[in-house]
């Protein structure tokens, strides 16, 4: 098939696919040195280092296909499944369509922004007076008089 492949392709096509060829088999032969060669040493002292070292030189046996246990008989079959993934999604239509159904509460939204305008301005009787806007510029002086600058950075 390769050849049939390669029959079919043109002079220069032939030598660029002999060409990807040969790097990518040469990029699969130095990739373990590669691995190797950045490896950060290991403490020879660790107990998980002597762990993976002596299973990597016994590894123990291969599984089989035999050792594939069998499909559990509690487990629900795939057409259940899809039936219960099928009733799920009609009964969120059925709520997405029950909320479309509801009724809109918000009704005269003018009258209650206007209520929450009129309660944010406040009373004029809120305002503060003279001597307590002269009060708080007195502590705020005293308070900038009695602070220390930071100290020059260096």
């Amino acid at each position: 098939m390769v050849r049939a492949l390669a029959a079919d392709l043109p002079r220069k096509g032939r030598l660029l696919l002999a060409i990807a060829a040969a790097g990518l088999a040469a990029a699969c032969v130095s990739a373990p040195k590669e691995r190797v060669a950045t490896a950060k040493p290991l403490d020879p002292n660790s107990p998980v280092v002597r762990d993976v070292e002596a299973a990597s030189r016994h590894p123990g046996p291969y599984p089989r296909f035999a050792d594939i246990p069998a499909t559990p008989k509690d487990v629900r079959p795939s057409a259940d499944w899809r039936k219960a993934v099928a009733a799920q999604r009609a009964v969120g239509a059925a709520t997405d369509k029950e909320v479309v159904e509801l009724p809109t509460t918000l009704s005269d939204t003018e009258a209650y922004a206007e209520t929450a305008r009129s309660r944010a301005a406040g009373h004029e009787s809120d305002a503060p007076s003279a001597s307590t806007r002269e009060q708080t510029e007195a502590y705020a002086a005293a308070q900038r008089a009695r602070a220390t600058p930071p100290p020059a950075p260096q």
